[in-house]
């Protein structure tokens, strides 16, 4: 359900009544309160859902394969897909926005080009992970759960029952606090569009 809610949260933008700062979306001139309803209620919980599955399986993958299998899982369900579709995909978004930026009269045909700045508003944003931001933030994660396991793990970052007493609940906790920490002082990856 909050894949398919994904396609209505992404298909709301345009028909957004409070357009979002920094995102260079095609707008309608019949705007919608209820777009905007829909879209800031799916945001609200669909994103934090699939970050909560993912630490949810990390923790198992941990516990079942260790942190070696957990570094290799991780690595061909993140980093490969990040770098093949970074590679593909990254490349053919960056073409569609300048190509429709160019073709609406808002760049020229020279500011198409990565080396060219482009107007102002335009320019935020330009070159980064786009639509694969959320591949970027679990590899991030991913890592930082994966250090933090291996410091506070009395057996090197081997499970074993001792780590399932009270005293070790906190652990998964670090790379949610360390998130936090760090929107507290940018809250931008959060509330900015990715």
């Amino acid at each position: 359900f909050a894949r398919l809610l994904g396609v209505v949260h992404h298909a709301a933008i345009p028909f957004a009544a409070h357009p979002l700062s920094g995102l260079q979306w095609f707008y309608t001139l019949t705007p919608s309160l209820i777009c905007d309803v829909c879209f800031w209620w799916g945001h609200a919980w669909r994103i934090p859902l699939f970050f909560f599955l993912a630490g949810f399986f990390s923790q198992l993958t941990l516990q079942r394969h260790g942190v070696k299998g957990f570094a290799n899982r991780r690595g061909r369900r993140l980093v490969v897909p990040y770098v093949v579709a970074a590679m593909t995909i990254g490349p053919l978004v960056y073409l569609v926005f300048h190509l429709g930026w160019y073709l609406t009269g808002q760049c020229s045909w020279e500011q198409i080009w990565p080396t060219v700045a482009l107007p102002a508003r335009l320019d935020t944003g330009r070159i980064g992970p786009a639509h694969l931001w959320f591949l970027l933030e679990l590899v991030i994660i991913s890592i930082t759960y994966a250090v933090v396991f291996v410091t506070f793990s009395p057996h090197h970052g081997e499970f074993s029952e001792v780590q399932s007493l009270p005293g070790y609940w906190w652990i998964p906790l670090c790379p949610g606090i360390l998130t936090g920490l760090m929107l507290w002082g940018a809250p931008g990856p959060l509330l900015d569009f990715h």
